[in-house]
């Protein structure tokens, strides 16, 4: 296919620039060299694939988008395909030629008839059509958000297919005084008008420190007023048409009402040897704010804002504030400075002294969770060998939508327990920041034990306001455990294996006593738990990130960064470990610079709750650590829809000798799923059975907790001042 590409690349070139209005000189220079060079990478990484443990998730649905057609479904296409999975393509109306012309280009090659199939349709409503089918496998989807946050809603009738975005989120430029200016403003012409200002991921922000301010601004009017404009098939010309006349339209009234609303100056560079109504004129737009339409909905067009700053801190504060999570590009000559504030910003790409948006931007928050990077964007499209595949039986969304509103509701009957003939005379407490806390409403729910079926003794029953309580505080502990050494982390957790050790006889004496295990059995995962939190206090300051190669003269830095709140529900698995099950889970996400709110197994909670007289003395942070216990899906449903919780782990119950989920839980993980999109939260779904490989502790998946713990960086290091070439 990469060959093929080659042969036939002018015509793709005709297609790209005909139906998307980019000059055909940006398609070719920068788009088709890296449509090249990507189906070459893939081609190669196929050898490097481990299906021992994998598997392909199945049918992947890409959805494209008319700002970069081409070069971003060859983004999806080609490590699905690699992964062994089969694809429909629904690429935009707007601009389906290059999408053909491709699947022309992968017939030629060899590929087999019913690998890539494609449909085309005028309107949106193939959208749920395709992401409402529970056959779907796995969806990647490049747009709007709204759009996005739609087919998340679609697709939740299949909780087990994943969903791939990449939507809204324009980039930003930092410029310090240390800067190159001539280079930088280069920069800024390159980035703003890539694909003419309508891709997602355009620059529309620029940050200038004050000390150079006005000499930046001279230097940017001089080079906008020398633009060439006029026919986008034309080499020569810098700036094509926007391909949607909404866009136009929504362009021309965000600038009124900077003017009008908003007090800005805006000064736009005339237009030649042009009638059409999508061919704008370029603008520069001064004493802009942060909270007007043209930068809470990224109004695409080519326009720069010119923001001015004083210190460095308050430009990271600055680029910080925004809802999306995209690309930042750092220009200074002072290479300390730019890796600290790269290390500072929360966003996932950051380019230094360059713009290579061609090349993919990894995008968190707000702007969907899709890896740029090789290894890994195959991950998205593989599956465990433990991770369920069920087929899930064909519903309205109607009936999802039922059945998402009554989840979590309680029922009439959860009144106070009668405190009789208890094993154990104790009432457990909540743990939420550090301190054992009664639950708001003072309520209290029976645990038996499993051995007489007889009560053993009362835990709290958790509510709304001690899930909010419990986000909170570990949203407030998150930005100091963040922040600590690897090193230091590590220590707290040898501390608590240690710790752990010495008491394990009061573990044993309750699992003996809570369950039907042998003394045996109920030692071997007292030993696995403190392997496991050995294992993750081990790799705490060894896995941080990794140099990745680049087909440019420079470095890639991918840095591995937590998540934030975490919040995870522990199951009931058929295998009865509960402690171990809970104790993995927990550790593998503070280890990573996270902080948790634990939900501990609504049947056998008493183990877990012992925990906590163990991070009141092992130098355990407070807030890190919370632990809720109470109705599972009640818990699960309040926690889903705090804003503050950055990903939901679910370990959903199945039945006994099957892999078949328990009723009840598809409902919770279709409501997870369909609760997700409003914030583009992360959520994983495993199985609450532990995952051993023969009888000891499966560390493929203890890799994979490690790896949903965390979220990727990319630090795109140019080198060429000494060799150019």
């Amino acid at each position: 296919m990469a060959r093929n590409v080659q042969k036939h690349l002018n015509i793709l070139v005709a297609c790209e620039s005909v139906c998307s209005g980019r000059t055909s000189r940006e398609v070719k220079d920068l788009d088709m060299a890296q449509v090249v060079k990507t189906l070459y990478y893939y081609a190669g990484s196929s050898a490097l694939l481990n299906l021992q443990e994998y598997s392909p998730v199945g049918t992947v649905a890409i959805f494209g988008y008319f700002d970069s057609s081409l070069l971003s479904l060859v983004n999806k296409l080609a490590p699905a395909l690699v992964s062994g999975n089969t694809c429909l393509i629904v690429p935009h109306n707007l601009n389906p030629l290059s999408a053909y012309m491709l699947i022309d280009i992968a017939v030629e090659s060899g590929l087999p008839n019913g690998v890539i199939n494609l449909v085309t349709c005028q309107n949106n409503q193939i959208y749920n059509l395709v992401s409402s089918d529970s056959r779907i496998n796995c969806i990647c989807f490049d747009g709007k958000t709204n759009t996005g946050q739609e087919l998340i809603m679609q697709s939740s009738i299949n909780p087990w297919s994943k969903t791939l975005l990449s939507v809204e989120g324009k980039s930003s430029m930092i410029v310090f005084e240390s800067a190159d200016l001539d280079s930088a403003i280069e920069t800024v012409v390159d980035g703003c008008f890539y694909s003419n200002g309508q891709h997602r991921y355009s620059l529309n922000k620029v940050f200038v420190q004050e000390n150079v301010y006005e000499i930046f601004l001279r230097r940017l009017e001089n080079r906008f007023s020398k633009l060439r404009h006029g026919n986008h098939m034309d080499k020569c010309n810098d700036i094509g048409l926007l391909i949607d006349s909404k866009d136009a339209e929504n362009f021309k009234k965000a600038l009124n009402q900077q003017t009008n609303e908003f007090g800005a100056k805006v000064k736009q560079f005339s237009i030649l040897e042009s009638n059409k109504s999508a061919q704008l004129a370029p603008a520069i737009i001064q004493n802009t704010s942060l909270n007007s339409e043209i930068n809470l909905n990224e109004i695409n067009g080519p326009y720069v804002q010119l923001i001015p700053f004083r210190t460095v801190k308050e430009s990271v504060q600055l680029v910080n504030t925004t809802r999306f999570g995209t690309a930042v590009c750092l220009y200074s000559q002072n290479i300390s400075l730019v890796m600290e504030v790269a290390y500072l910003l929360n966003h996932a790409t950051i380019w230094i002294n360059s713009f290579p948006i061609e090349r993919g931007v990894q995008t968190r928050k707000q702007s969907g969770n899709y890896s740029i990077s090789g290894i890994k964007s195959l991950k998205n499209f593989l599956r465990f060998k433990w991770q369920s595949n069920e087929h899930v039986k064909q519903e309205t969304f109607e009936n999802i939508q039922k059945n998402i509103k009554s989840f979590g509701s309680l029922s009439a009957c959860s009144a106070i327990p009668v405190a009789n003939n208890l094993t154990q005379d104790k009432t457990y407490k909540l743990y939420i920041g550090g301190k054992q806390q009664r639950p708001d409403t003072q309520s209290s729910r029976e645990v038996k034990n499993f051995k007489t079926l007889t009560a053993y003794c009362l835990v709290p029953d958790a509510s709304r306001k001690d899930v909010r309580n419990a986000v909170e505080a570990a949203n407030s502990a998150f930005g100091s455990w963040s922040k600590r050494s690897n090193f230091n982390k590590a220590q707290i957790l040898y501390y608590f294996a240690e710790i752990f050790t010495q008491k394990s006889q009061i573990f044993l004496e309750k699992l003996k006593h809570l369950t039907s295990k042998s003394d045996l059995e109920c030692e071997k995962e007292l030993t696995m738990c403190a392997n496991v939190i050995n294992y993750f206090a081990g790799i705490c300051d060894k896995y941080v990130g990794r140099l990745n190669d680049t087909t440019e003269y420079g470095y890639l830095m991918e840095i591995n960064e937590p998540l934030g709140v975490v919040a995870i529900v522990c199951g009931h698995g058929a295998k009865f470990t509960p402690l171990l099950s809970f104790v993995q889970h927990l550790v593998g996400a503070i280890a990573h610079g996270n902080t948790v709110v634990m939900v501990a197994d609504e049947n056998m909670p008493v183990p877990c709750l012992d925990l906590y007289e163990i991070f009141d003395t092992c130098d355990m942070p407070a807030g890190v650590v919370n632990i809720l216990t109470g109705n599972k899906h009640h818990l699960t449903k309040h926690l889903a829809e705090h804003q503050h919780v950055a990903s939901v782990w679910y370990l959903y119950d199945q039945k006994e000798n099957s892999n078949e989920l328990v009723e009840s839980e598809l409902n919770a993980l279709q409501f997870v799923k369909y609760t997700s999109n409003f914030s583009l939260k992360k959520y994983w779904f495993v199985p609450s059975e532990v995952q051993l490989d023969q009888h000891s502790l499966d560390k493929v998946y203890l890799n994979e907790i490690g790896s949903n713990s965390t979220q990727s960086k990319y630090i795109h290091l140019p080198m060429g001042i000494i060799f150019a070439n």
